[in-house]
């Protein structure tokens, strides 16, 4: 079989790595054999829990020597293999040559490098086994619900309190200590959901005896406008007739001034005819006068 050939899924080697856990006894096989890094996980069952393990090993899958027999339980990645990067560099080249075709991860995302390629497991391959907070492995992409559903870590929302609270802490004892205080808190509201209910009631009464009374005093009001607006109207209507009053009398007392001047203005008449006919009278002595002494002056100048 090809050096670049993985023992264990026949295809070209993806990440090659080295099964140190086996290298004990007269075995010597994994100091030539190298396997992808996905087929060494799956191998070693690193996606399993310590409880699934239990009662389980494992021998070199080249040789199946009892001497390298191991149990599963304790197995990580820092004793159990280690990563073969001068072969990586190598397969990289290759492919970068065009002799090797992409390396392609269990996702379907394909890489030129596989540096870049082991990036990608441990960063955002959601095919790759993880470690959740509660030491549970599950796939990245199932971390989320792992979360929501089964993880012991992280918090979970009472239904009945409603307080975040860890799935521990969340059993039977904390729902039935909910179930207790929200017995006791429904007793209560009930409690005062009746004393509402009464209150209710006499607030419905003293608002009906209000509206009683509201009513009174609107027809009260009522009446109290009808018969203001009615003495507004006699208000208007005796206005009206003191105004015609004062504009009558104003009329009489002009027309008294006009008459008192009339009769002063004929007074005045009557006055002056007198005078008038005082200086005819004086003026016909005065030419009677006037007419003798000329009489007596044509005599003397006759003499």
């Amino acid at each position: 079989m090809n050096q670049e050939d993985c023992p264990i899924c026949l295809n070209t080697l993806q990440v090659p790595v080295r099964l140190t856990l086996f290298d004990k006894g007269s075995c010597k096989c994994n100091k030539n054999n190298n396997v992808c890094l996905v087929c060494a996980k799956n191998l070693l069952k690193m996606d399993k829990s310590d409880v699934e393990k239990i009662g389980k090993s494992i021998c070199c899958p080249f040789c199946n020597s009892l001497d390298t027999k191991s149990h599963l339980i304790g197995i990580k990645s820092n004793n159990s293999y280690l990563i073969n990067y001068i072969l990586m560099q190598q397969l990289t080249d290759k492919r970068k040559q065009n002799l090797l075709e992409s390396f392609t991860c269990d996702c379907g995302q394909k890489f030129d490098d596989q540096l870049f390629l082991l990036d990608h497991y441990k960063r955002e391959c959601p095919e790759w086994v993880i470690k959740c907070e509660c030491l549970e492995k599950v796939k990245r992409k199932d971390l989320e619900q792992h979360k929501d559903l089964r993880c012991s870590y992280h918090s979970k929302k009472c239904p009945l309190c409603r307080n975040y609270l860890s799935r521990k802490k969340c059993n039977k004892e904390h729902i039935s200590e909910c179930l207790f205080f929200a017995e006791e808190s429904l007793k209560k509201y009930i409690d005062s959901y009746s004393t509402i209910e009464l209150t209710y009631e006499i607030m419905v009464k003293n608002t009906d005896n209000l509206l009683e009374i509201i009513n009174e005093k609107r027809t009260a009001i009522k009446t109290e406008i009808l018969d203001l607006e009615r003495e507004i109207q006699e208000i208007n209507t005796t206005e009206n007739e003191t105004l015609r009053e004062i504009e009558l009398r104003k009329k009489s007392m002009i027309l008294a001034r006009t008459k008192s001047q009339l009769d002063i203005f004929n007074m005045q008449k009557d006055r002056q005819l007198k005078v008038l006919e005082i200086t005819k009278t004086d003026k016909d002595l005065l030419k009677e006068k006037v007419m003798k002494y000329q009489a007596i002056v044509d005599e003397l100048n006759h003499f």
